[in-house]
């Protein structure tokens, strides 16, 4: 009797769908690593922006209650805007919102921190 030394149809067929899955499935895999990483990408020039504008305050570039302005980056437009709020005599409370559009989707990075601001002698 003879032995058989290849593969029938259905074992073929069988591992073509398995090949087929696992190609499937690593191919959403990283689709979704793409988007988690550009969606970062964007986050953390956010936070950068944020950063700027707090050694902005420090230097006592704004004065006024309310700031606002835009930034074009990464063929994004990012929005920021900034609140000014006494809370004593010595103590402001600055806002920083940064809002932008990630594919379509609206986001928005937002800091508080206050200040101590002497207007005399100490």
């Amino acid at each position: 009797m003879a032995k058989n030394q290849g593969f029938i149809l259905l074992e073929v067929l069988l591992s073509l769908l398995i090949l087929g899955s696992v190609f499937l499935f690593s191919l959403q895999a990283i689709t979704a690593h793409i988007r988690a990483a550009a969606t970062t990408s964007r986050l953390n020039t956010a936070v950068v922006l944020s950063q700027q504008l707090l050694s902005r305050i420090r230097l006592n570039e704004f004065q006024a209650a309310r700031s606002e302005d835009e930034l074009d980056s990464d063929s994004l437009k990012y929005i920021w805007e900034i609140d000014r709020t006494n809370i004593s005599p010595n103590e402001v409370q600055y806002d920083i919102v940064i809002r932008w559009n990630d594919e379509g989707q609206a986001r928005s990075y937002q800091l508080t921190t206050t200040r101590l601001e002497y207007k005399g002698q100490i």
